[in-house]
Protein backbone atom coordinates (compact mmCIF):
# COMPACT_ATOMS: atom_id res chain seq x y z
CA UNK A 1 0.00 0.00 0.00
CA UNK A 2 1.31 3.44 -0.93
CA UNK A 3 2.28 5.75 1.92
CA UNK A 4 2.45 8.83 -0.30
CA UNK A 5 0.52 11.88 0.92
CA UNK A 6 -1.91 13.18 -1.69
CA UNK A 7 -1.47 16.95 -1.47
CA UNK A 8 -3.42 19.96 -2.73
CA UNK A 9 -1.48 23.24 -2.67
CA UNK A 10 -3.07 26.71 -2.38
CA UNK A 11 -0.57 29.43 -3.25
CA UNK A 12 0.25 32.40 -5.46
CA UNK A 13 1.94 32.82 -8.84
CA UNK A 14 5.16 34.69 -8.07
CA UNK A 15 8.58 33.04 -8.18
CA UNK A 16 8.70 32.27 -4.45
CA UNK A 17 5.31 30.58 -4.73
CA UNK A 18 6.49 28.52 -7.70
CA UNK A 19 9.52 27.44 -5.67
CA UNK A 20 7.36 26.36 -2.75
CA UNK A 21 4.89 24.53 -4.99
CA UNK A 22 7.58 22.69 -6.90
CA UNK A 23 9.50 21.76 -3.76
CA UNK A 24 6.42 20.27 -2.13
CA UNK A 25 5.09 18.52 -5.23
CA UNK A 26 8.44 16.91 -6.03
CA UNK A 27 9.18 15.74 -2.49
CA UNK A 28 9.51 12.02 -1.83
CA UNK A 29 6.33 10.49 -0.38
CA UNK A 30 4.19 13.42 -1.55
CA UNK A 31 1.95 13.25 -4.62
CA UNK A 32 0.54 16.53 -5.93
CA UNK A 33 -3.18 16.13 -6.62
CA UNK A 34 -3.58 19.77 -7.70
CA UNK A 35 -2.11 23.23 -7.15
CA UNK A 36 -4.46 26.22 -7.15
CA UNK A 37 -2.46 29.37 -7.83
CA UNK A 38 -3.88 32.87 -7.42
CA UNK A 39 -2.77 35.65 -9.73
CA UNK A 40 -0.56 38.68 -9.09
CA UNK A 41 -3.22 41.39 -9.35
CA UNK A 42 -2.33 42.93 -5.96
CA UNK A 43 1.38 42.08 -5.95
CA UNK A 44 4.02 44.44 -4.62
CA UNK A 45 5.14 45.14 -8.19
CA UNK A 46 1.64 46.18 -9.19
CA UNK A 47 1.34 48.33 -6.08
CA UNK A 48 4.52 50.11 -7.13
CA UNK A 49 2.93 50.97 -10.46
CA UNK A 50 -0.20 52.44 -8.86
CA UNK A 51 -0.70 55.89 -10.37
CA UNK A 52 -2.25 57.10 -7.10
CA UNK A 53 1.28 57.52 -5.67
CA UNK A 54 3.42 60.56 -6.35
CA UNK A 55 6.71 60.28 -8.24
CA UNK A 56 8.95 59.88 -5.18
CA UNK A 57 6.66 57.24 -3.68
CA UNK A 58 6.49 55.37 -6.95
CA UNK A 59 10.28 55.38 -7.23
CA UNK A 60 10.66 54.03 -3.68
CA UNK A 61 8.04 51.31 -4.11
CA UNK A 62 9.45 50.40 -7.52
CA UNK A 63 12.99 50.07 -6.15
CA UNK A 64 11.77 47.89 -3.29
CA UNK A 65 9.74 45.70 -5.63
CA UNK A 66 12.56 45.26 -8.13
CA UNK A 67 15.11 44.48 -5.42
CA UNK A 68 12.80 41.83 -4.02
CA UNK A 69 12.23 40.43 -7.51
CA UNK A 70 16.01 40.24 -8.09
CA UNK A 71 16.51 38.52 -4.75
CA UNK A 72 13.80 35.98 -5.52
CA UNK A 73 15.50 35.28 -8.84
CA UNK A 74 18.80 34.66 -7.01
CA UNK A 75 17.30 32.27 -4.45
CA UNK A 76 14.65 30.47 -6.48
CA UNK A 77 14.99 30.79 -10.24
CA UNK A 78 17.46 27.95 -10.79
CA UNK A 79 15.31 25.51 -8.81
CA UNK A 80 12.18 26.52 -10.70
CA UNK A 81 13.76 26.50 -14.16
CA UNK A 82 15.38 23.11 -13.65
CA UNK A 83 12.22 21.44 -12.45
CA UNK A 84 10.58 18.77 -14.55
CA UNK A 85 7.44 18.81 -12.45
CA UNK A 86 4.23 18.25 -14.42
CA UNK A 87 1.76 18.23 -11.50
CA UNK A 88 -1.63 19.75 -12.40
CA UNK A 89 -2.06 23.50 -11.83
CA UNK A 90 -5.25 25.57 -11.79
CA UNK A 91 -4.61 29.31 -12.20
CA UNK A 92 -7.27 31.69 -10.87
CA UNK A 93 -7.55 35.46 -10.31
CA UNK A 94 -6.51 36.76 -6.90
CA UNK A 95 -9.41 36.69 -4.46
CA UNK A 96 -11.40 33.98 -6.27
CA UNK A 97 -10.22 31.15 -4.08
CA UNK A 98 -13.50 30.95 -2.17
CA UNK A 99 -15.65 30.61 -5.29
CA UNK A 100 -17.84 27.49 -5.28
CA UNK A 101 -16.41 26.09 -8.52
CA UNK A 102 -12.86 26.35 -7.18
CA UNK A 103 -13.78 24.48 -4.00
CA UNK A 104 -15.59 21.86 -6.10
CA UNK A 105 -12.38 21.25 -8.06
CA UNK A 106 -10.47 20.90 -4.80
CA UNK A 107 -12.98 18.37 -3.48
CA UNK A 108 -12.80 16.42 -6.74
CA UNK A 109 -9.01 16.16 -6.34
CA UNK A 110 -9.62 14.28 -3.04
CA UNK A 111 -6.43 15.34 -1.23
CA UNK A 112 -5.29 13.92 2.09
CA UNK A 113 -3.87 17.30 3.12
CA UNK A 114 -4.13 20.88 1.85
CA UNK A 115 -1.00 23.04 2.14
CA UNK A 116 -1.49 26.82 2.03
CA UNK A 117 1.23 29.35 1.39
CA UNK A 118 0.43 32.90 0.30
CA UNK A 119 -3.21 32.33 -0.60
CA UNK A 120 -6.13 34.64 0.17
CA UNK A 121 -7.99 34.10 3.43
CA UNK A 122 -10.11 30.95 3.26
CA UNK A 123 -13.78 31.06 4.20
CA UNK A 124 -16.02 28.52 5.93
CA UNK A 125 -16.78 26.25 2.93
CA UNK A 126 -13.13 25.19 2.84
CA UNK A 127 -13.21 24.13 6.47
CA UNK A 128 -16.53 22.34 5.99
CA UNK A 129 -15.08 20.39 3.04
CA UNK A 130 -11.70 19.65 4.64
CA UNK A 131 -12.00 19.61 8.45
CA UNK A 132 -8.59 19.51 10.17
CA UNK A 133 -6.91 18.87 6.81
CA UNK A 134 -5.74 22.41 5.97
CA UNK A 135 -2.21 23.41 6.97
CA UNK A 136 -0.76 26.88 6.59
CA UNK A 137 2.75 28.23 6.30
CA UNK A 138 2.59 31.71 7.83
CA UNK A 139 5.65 33.85 7.22
CA UNK A 140 5.80 35.34 10.67
CA UNK A 141 5.99 34.09 14.22
CA UNK A 142 2.51 33.82 15.70
CA UNK A 143 1.26 35.08 18.06
CA UNK A 144 3.86 37.86 18.03
CA UNK A 145 3.03 38.96 14.49
CA UNK A 146 -0.06 37.98 12.50
CA UNK A 147 -1.60 39.14 9.23
CA UNK A 148 0.05 40.59 6.13
CA UNK A 149 3.77 41.28 5.66
CA UNK A 150 4.55 40.25 9.21
CA UNK A 151 8.29 39.71 8.78
CA UNK A 152 8.58 43.16 7.21
CA UNK A 153 6.93 44.67 10.28
CA UNK A 154 9.06 42.65 12.69
CA UNK A 155 12.13 44.15 10.98
CA UNK A 156 10.61 47.63 10.90
CA UNK A 157 9.97 47.43 14.66
CA UNK A 158 13.49 46.17 15.29
CA UNK A 159 12.21 42.80 16.50
CA UNK A 160 14.44 40.59 14.36
CA UNK A 161 13.93 37.76 16.85
CA UNK A 162 10.28 37.65 15.64
CA UNK A 163 11.19 37.01 12.00
CA UNK A 164 10.36 33.45 11.09
CA UNK A 165 7.85 30.94 9.84
CA UNK A 166 4.90 29.31 11.60
CA UNK A 167 3.42 26.00 10.44
CA UNK A 168 -0.11 25.58 11.75
CA UNK A 169 -3.39 23.77 11.37
CA UNK A 170 -5.46 26.51 9.78
CA UNK A 171 -8.62 27.82 11.41
CA UNK A 172 -10.88 30.77 10.51
CA UNK A 173 -8.87 33.32 12.45
CA UNK A 174 -5.97 35.31 11.06
CA UNK A 175 -2.91 33.14 11.72
CA UNK A 176 -4.47 31.79 14.92
CA UNK A 177 -4.49 28.04 14.20
CA UNK A 178 -2.86 25.42 16.41
CA UNK A 179 0.88 25.60 15.87
CA UNK A 180 2.75 22.48 14.74
CA UNK A 181 6.22 23.97 14.45
CA UNK A 182 8.06 27.28 14.11
CA UNK A 183 11.45 28.28 12.77
CA UNK A 184 13.31 31.51 13.34
CA UNK A 185 15.03 33.27 10.46
CA UNK A 186 18.80 33.41 10.31
CA UNK A 187 20.13 36.99 10.27
CA UNK A 188 23.66 37.77 9.09
CA UNK A 189 25.61 41.03 9.22
CA UNK A 190 25.53 41.65 5.45
CA UNK A 191 21.91 40.59 4.90
CA UNK A 192 19.48 42.79 3.05
CA UNK A 193 15.84 42.48 4.14
CA UNK A 194 15.23 40.38 1.03
CA UNK A 195 18.08 38.01 1.90
CA UNK A 196 16.52 37.32 5.28
CA UNK A 197 13.05 36.76 3.86
CA UNK A 198 13.97 34.66 0.84
CA UNK A 199 16.50 32.48 2.65
CA UNK A 200 13.77 31.77 5.19
CA UNK A 201 11.37 30.72 2.41
CA UNK A 202 14.08 28.55 0.85
CA UNK A 203 14.62 26.73 4.16
CA UNK A 204 10.94 26.63 5.12
CA UNK A 205 9.93 24.70 2.00
CA UNK A 206 11.78 21.55 3.05
CA UNK A 207 10.52 21.88 6.62
CA UNK A 208 6.97 22.23 5.29
CA UNK A 209 7.28 18.98 3.36
CA UNK A 210 8.42 17.15 6.49
CA UNK A 211 5.60 18.65 8.55
CA UNK A 212 3.00 17.68 5.95
CA UNK A 213 4.18 14.07 6.03
CA UNK A 214 4.37 14.02 9.82
CA UNK A 215 0.87 15.51 10.15
CA UNK A 216 -0.52 12.89 7.77
CA UNK A 217 0.95 10.27 10.11
CA UNK A 218 -0.60 11.80 13.22
CA UNK A 219 1.59 14.72 14.34
CA UNK A 220 -0.32 16.77 16.94
CA UNK A 221 0.25 20.40 17.94
CA UNK A 222 2.65 20.46 20.91
CA UNK A 223 2.08 22.48 24.04
CA UNK A 224 2.74 26.16 23.42
CA UNK A 225 5.16 28.10 25.66
CA UNK A 226 3.52 29.49 28.78
CA UNK A 227 4.59 32.96 27.68
CA UNK A 228 2.19 32.72 24.70
CA UNK A 229 -0.80 32.88 27.04
CA UNK A 230 -2.57 36.20 26.74
CA UNK A 231 -0.27 37.51 24.01
CA UNK A 232 -2.35 39.32 21.40
CA UNK A 233 0.65 40.30 19.32
CA UNK A 234 0.60 42.71 16.39
CA UNK A 235 -2.02 42.29 13.66
CA UNK A 236 -0.43 43.62 10.46
CA UNK A 237 -2.67 44.98 7.74
CA UNK A 238 -1.96 45.52 4.05
CA UNK A 239 -3.31 49.07 4.33
CA UNK A 240 -0.58 49.97 6.86
CA UNK A 241 2.13 49.33 4.27
CA UNK A 242 2.66 52.85 2.90
CA UNK A 243 5.56 54.57 1.11
CA UNK A 244 6.21 56.64 4.24
CA UNK A 245 6.52 53.51 6.41
CA UNK A 246 8.82 51.95 3.80
CA UNK A 247 10.97 55.09 3.78
CA UNK A 248 11.42 54.90 7.57
CA UNK A 249 12.12 51.18 7.28
CA UNK A 250 15.11 51.67 5.00
CA UNK A 251 16.43 54.58 7.07
CA UNK A 252 16.44 52.48 10.25
CA UNK A 253 17.14 48.96 8.94
CA UNK A 254 20.93 48.75 9.35
CA UNK A 255 21.03 50.19 12.86
CA UNK A 256 18.13 48.02 14.04
CA UNK A 257 19.84 44.92 12.61
CA UNK A 258 23.11 45.78 14.38
CA UNK A 259 21.28 46.31 17.68
CA UNK A 260 19.69 42.87 17.37
CA UNK A 261 22.91 41.06 16.47
CA UNK A 262 24.71 42.65 19.42
CA UNK A 263 22.42 40.87 21.92
CA UNK A 264 20.95 38.18 19.67
CA UNK A 265 20.96 35.29 22.17
CA UNK A 266 19.28 37.36 24.88
CA UNK A 267 16.58 38.50 22.48
CA UNK A 268 15.96 34.92 21.30
CA UNK A 269 15.75 33.56 24.84
CA UNK A 270 13.12 36.17 25.69
CA UNK A 271 11.03 35.25 22.64
CA UNK A 272 10.24 31.51 22.78
CA UNK A 273 8.80 29.62 19.82
CA UNK A 274 7.14 26.23 19.28
CA UNK A 275 9.54 23.56 18.09
CA UNK A 276 7.37 20.56 17.34
CA UNK A 277 9.77 18.59 15.13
Amino acid sequence: MSTSVKLLILTGAELRHDYMRLTLSSCADITSALSICEGTEISLKNKAEDSAHNTDDQALLSRHAHEREASEHYYFNSRVQNSNDDAPVLSIPKGKINEADVIEKAVAAAPDIIACYGSSILKQPWFDAFPEKILNLHLGLSPYYRGSGTNFWAMAHGRFECIGATFMVMDQGIDTGNILHQMRAAVEVADTPHDIGNRLIFDAALSYANIIKAYAKGLKPPKEPASFEGVEGTLCKRADYTPEKLRHFYADYDSLKRDYLAIKQERIQNTPIVEGL
